[in-house]
């Protein structure tokens, strides 16, 4: 039988290379369509300004994603200098430290998601079009924007849970010196 912190491991791990996936594909779709554009506007003499409006809609959702990521990997900007210098020999507050930038990043975006979710429902009820690309309901933009706090709710908790483990860890090898 497989543990539940191993299904949890396979579970992230799916997910964050689903992640990866959908940024990679993003990010390989503008690509060709700006090719394509520029190909079309300089070459051909025939700009099809709805490509161009395309790209940015995907670029922007390819952004997004990539916010997921680096949170997930723990790349996001954080206040690192303090556990690096200051708190250099103290594992103890080493933990603490990056355990409550953990929180309050969680915190932070639990104060958001009440809102993305409004907006979300908001553009699920009234449909948006985009002005280039008539068939384009921009409402995915708000749905993604939701879905990304999800995500990354996700990841923080995975990483915060990592950290109380590694605490509990630290202070059991601490009390036994």
């Amino acid at each position: 039988m497989e543990t539940i912190k191993n299904i949890v491991k396979r579970v992230f791990y799916i997910i964050e290379r689903i992640e990866i996936l959908f940024a990679g594909i993003g990010l390989l779709t503008v690509t060709l369509l700006i090719f394509a554009q520029v190909l079309n506007r300089y070459w051909l003499g025939l700009p099809i300004m709805w490509l161009e409006n395309l790209a940015l809609h995907i670029f922007v959702w390819t952004i997004i994603m990539t916010l997921v990521i680096t949170t997930a990997r723990e790349h996001h900007a954080k206040v690192e200098l303090s556990n690096e210098v200051i708190l250099k020999n103290k594992p103890i507050a080493q933990n603490i430290h990056r355990l409550i930038i953990v929180i309050v990043s969680i915190v932070t975006i639990c104060i958001f998601l009440p809102i993305a979710r409004t907006y979300m429902i908001w553009g699920l009820r009234y449909p948006e079009y985009d002005t280039l690309i008539r068939w384009m309901n921009l409402g995915w933009a708000r749905t993604l924007h939701f879905i990304a706090y999800i995500l990354i709710i996700l990841h923080l908790l995975r990483i915060a849970g990592r950290e109380v483990t590694l605490l509990v860890k630290t202070l059991q090898v601490k009390s036994q010196v």
